[in-house]
């Protein structure tokens, strides 16, 4: 058994070595990312470490032979970087690694075997103030080893590859022999060099040879997991069998370097084109090294991620990745890099402005002619647009389904193309059900035309299939049959849809029994209103009240069919009603009155509500006088206007031909409301038109007064103003004056000159010629004529002569000197008028004119005082007279 002092160096190898296997491994798997120079460093930071280590750390079995067990590791652990990179890389690196730890061993030999020869000057610093003998033998130690790592470096690696045929399909037993075997041989020899006839050699070498085998076994089990887990795309087996046989060596180097310029022109030749691809490529095309680390991306990818190509190096690209994806997509990117296969998946890329892009990225690994991965090259494609389409796809069908589920409306997914029955029904809602009166089961795989009154097959399903696809929405309406056989009015909406590959149309079928309902409703009401408004525009339009009460007992009867009636009005301030008209009902008494509340007519004015008796002879409430009248039904409406009974219509059925309706009761009531406003307003006219009669009687007796007084104060003959106003009015009719005009210009003519009645006595009554002011004052008078009636409205339209008469044809009249027409036409008429008047009258200053010498007055004053035209029509009339 072993002792203390060798279980514990046992266990110190062994955790060393575990602690530079790991070291190790990590710093090789960084190599896709910093490449081999971290663990070449660290190698040769091993050989410094060894001399140290062998120098100031050592466990001494015997006295005297130390052992130091790190020294042992360091160089194992040489070893196995140099069998990492034999499996992994290629000759060169393999070639570069060996010299590399042989240049650093002997430099560290050489340092120690000069410090051992200057260790006696006084100026040497010993920082571990060790004796030269300790110098000496590490120093000897160091050139041991170098040439110990050559030759066990030499057989680690033939070894390896013979192993490698031996044992194709064990990774552990090629890598634990080849280990085992180089570090036994390597025990045998170091150990028989440095202690061979010592007394305890065999101690020695056993304790080293099963540190050794602790040691192997922990390189291949660290060595067999990292190749089958960490380096799963390792093509197994390399082409060499002898890396340091030199001359076969020289030539497999000098073949790999022209093997690496034809790659690397080949490579160059296709990073060309595969740049130039990239760079029109519709799609988005990235590579990455080995590890997935992106090192390019095409123009189209930063467009489609919205990122740069810095900003997409490295793993940088997750960053434009939507959070939502970013974790599962790393992972799914992790797995596909690390187990060396393909890749695929939908993902987002959110822009810096919130938009976001739906992708499919793809990927595949690039490898060169060894099978060894170089990176992956992939490529990502914009599928927003069908997303969005996807998206708008499935809430179309999302509103679909809910509609078809939900909707009032039976609807129908119909197959025009079955072969077998026309038109049949692949699918209905719960509404179609419960519309027809049939289970979705008995309706599914029928024709649709078996609910359908008017049977379609043949050629008119074409055509209606053809109308559908050139109108793309159909309407008409059918009539349906319910399952319990009675039959509902439907309007149907068809179009075309695509559902499962194949043509469908879709019907929704809506029940419009209601509104077919209404319309006839609203076409009898329309029929209805027509009649009332034509019955009532007739009543309306009867000239006296008479004719209108006639016509509106007539229209009543035949508004509702009958063929009798009679109309009452109230009497002497309400009190009584009396019959003032009877329509077809011989045997009916005239000028019947009745009290309020006696028999249906006083029913209905007292209570101002329609009364209905369909059986009058059995009614108890029938007035003595009409006990032996022949009424079956009568209906009494109230004739009323605000609130006020002013009558009552009956209509009367003397035929026994049944009841009156509703409608019948609405439609007379209506009437009746016309009708009260009709007579009401009958009445109003008439008395209007006695009013206004006996008003203006009043007016044409006042103005004639006010004609003859002026008359008598201006001492004028008597009779003057009459005869000047017939004669005007004969003239303007002769001129075709309007016939309206002509009560206007009498009532001009009588007061024209009422305008005196401001001019005092002394000028009027002055026998003597009037001076210049008494004239100035005299010649106001159309002016006091103007301001006394312009305020009179009636008389308003008449102050053309009053004002105007002293105007003359050339503009030296009075009191405006208007000139021609712009004198009104009725004062340049009577102007004529009034002077043929005057000249042949008798006057208290002078005696009258012969007509001769008056009308040759008028016709010299023609064009000066008077108009011409005026002056002919004049003169032609006076020649008619005489």
């Amino acid at each position: 058994m072993f002792t203390n002092d060798e279980m514990i160096q046992l266990l110190i190898l062994v955790l060393e070595a575990a602690v530079v296997v790991a070291l190790v491994l990590v710093l090789f798997r960084l190599r896709a990312r910093f490449g081999l120079t971290p663990l070449y460093i660290i190698l040769g930071a091993f050989q410094p470490v060894r001399m140290i280590l062998a120098s100031v750390f050592f466990v001494e079995l015997v006295p005297g032979l130390p052992v130091s067990p790190g020294s042992e590791i360091l160089f194992i652990g040489s070893l196995f970087v140099i069998l990492l990179v034999y499996i992994f890389e290629d000759a060169i690196e393999t070639r570069n690694a060996v010299y590399g730890i042989l240049l650093a061993n002997l430099t560290i030999t050489v340092m120690t075997f000069v410090s051992s020869k200057q260790i006696i000057l006084e100026s040497t610093f010993n920082f571990f103030n060790l004796p030269q003998a300790v110098f000496e033998k590490i120093s000897l130690m160091m050139l041991l080893g170098s040439v110990s790592f050559f030759v066990d470096t030499f057989l680690l690696l033939n070894i390896y590859e013979k192993a490698w045929k031996w044992f194709r399909e064990k990774l552990f037993l090629r890598i634990f022999i080849s280990i085992l075997f180089v570090l036994i041989l390597d025990s045998l020899i170091t150990t028989t060099g440095a202690f061979w006839g010592d007394p305890h050699y065999a101690g020695l070498l056993g304790a080293s040879i099963i540190g050794k085998l602790s040691v192997a076994i922990i390189l291949t089990l660290a060595l067999t997991y990292y190749v089958k887990f960490s380096e799963v795309s390792h093509q197994e087996g390399k082409p060499y069998q002898d890396v340091f046989d030199l001359l076969s060596y020289r030539q497999k180097f000098e073949l790999e370097q022209q093997i690496g310029a034809q790659r690397e022109n080949l490579l160059r030749q296709s990073e060309g084109r595969f740049a130039t691809f990239a760079q029109i490529s519709p799609v988005g095309i990235f590579r990455t090294d080995p590890a997935g680390a992106t090192t390019y991306v095409n123009p189209r990818w930063c467009e489609i991620a919205g990122m740069s190509s810095e900003q997409a190096m490295g793993e940088g690209w997750l960053n434009g990745v939507h959070p939502g994806d970013r974790m599962k997509l790393k992972q799914e990117w992790e797995n596909s890099t690390q187990g060396n296969r393909e890749s695929y998946a939908n993902y987002r890329f959110i822009h810096p402005d919130g938009f976001v892009a739906w992708v499919i990225g793809r990927s595949v690994p690039e490898e060169d002619d060894q099978g060894n991965i170089l990176g992956y090259v992939g490529t990502i494609t914009d599928i927003t647009d069908l997303k969005k389409a996807e998206a708008a796809i499935s809430e179309s069908e999302e509103r679909f389904k809910h509609l078809f589920i939900s909707s009032p409306d039976a609807i129908y997914l119909l197959d025009p193309h079955d072969p077998d029955v026309d038109w049949s029904i692949v699918d209905c809602n719960l509404a179609a059900c419960e519309m027809s009166g049939y289970s979705r089961e008995e309706l599914v795989g029928k024709s649709i035309y078996f609910l359908d009154v008017n049977k379609r097959t043949g050629g008119d399903l074409v055509d209606y299939l053809q109308s559908i696809r050139e109108q793309g929405v159909y309407y008409f309406e059918t009539l349906q049959q319910h399952k319990d056989g009675r039959l509902y009015p439907v309007e149907i909406t068809t179009s075309i849809v695509t559902y499962g590959g194949r043509e469908l149309v879709l019907g929704i079928d809506r029940d419009i029994s209601k509104r077919k309902e209404e319309e006839a409703a609203r076409a009898k009401r329309a029929v209805e209103l027509e009649t009332l408004y034509q019955t009532s525009l007739e009543v309306n339009s009867q000239a006296d009240l008479n004719s209108l009460l006639h016509a509106i007992l007539e229209r009543a009867v035949n508004l509702v069919g009958v063929d009798a009636g009679s109309l009452f009005l109230m009497q002497e301030g309400g009190q009584y009603l009396e019959s003032v008209l009877v329509h077809n009902s011989p045997d009916t008494p005239k000028n019947m009155r009745l009290k309020l509340g006696e028999g249906l007519t006083g029913v209905v004015a007292q209570t101002k509500e329609v009364v209905v008796v369909d059986d009058y002879q059995s009614w108890s409430h029938r007035v003595e006088s009409l006990r032996d009248v022949n009424f079956h039904r009568i209906m009494g409406v109230p004739l009323m206007v605000q609130s006020r009974v002013i009558g009552v219509l009956n209509v009367i059925d003397r035929s026994y031909t049944g009841k009156f309706t509703e409608e019948d009761i609405r439609l007379v009531s209506l009437f009746a409301d016309q009708a009260a406003l009709a007579i009401e307003n009958s009445r109003l006219y008439q008395g209007l038109q006695l009013s206004n009669l006996e008003l203006s009687t009043a007016y044409e007796a006042t103005i004639e007064g006010w004609s003859r007084a002026l008359d008598l104060r201006d001492k004028e003959t008597e009779g003057h103003t009459l005869r000047v106003t017939e004669l005007t009015l004969r003239m303007a009719l002769a001129m075709n004056v309007k016939s309206e005009n002509l009560v206007h210009i009498r009532r001009g003519a009588l007061l024209h000159d009422i305008g005196k009645m401001g001019v005092p006595d002394r000028i009027l009554l002055k026998p003597d010629v009037l001076t210049p002011d008494e004239w100035e004052i005299m010649r106001k008078h159309p002016v006091f004529a103007y301001e006394m009636l312009s305020s009179v409205d009636f008389l308003r339209p008449s102050l053309d002569i009053p004002y105007c008469h002293h105007e003359k044809w050339d503009g030296t009249g009075y009191p405006r000197r208007l000139r021609g027409e712009e004198i009104p036409l009725v004062a340049r008429i009577f102007a004529v008028a009034d002077v043929w008047d005057a000249l042949t009258s008798d006057r208290p200053y002078r005696p009258a004119w012969s007509s001769e010498r008056a009308l040759a007055y008028i016709r010299a004053q023609s064009g000066k005082h008077f108009d011409p035209a005026v002056v002919q029509v004049f003169l032609q009339m006076i020649e008619k007279i005489n």
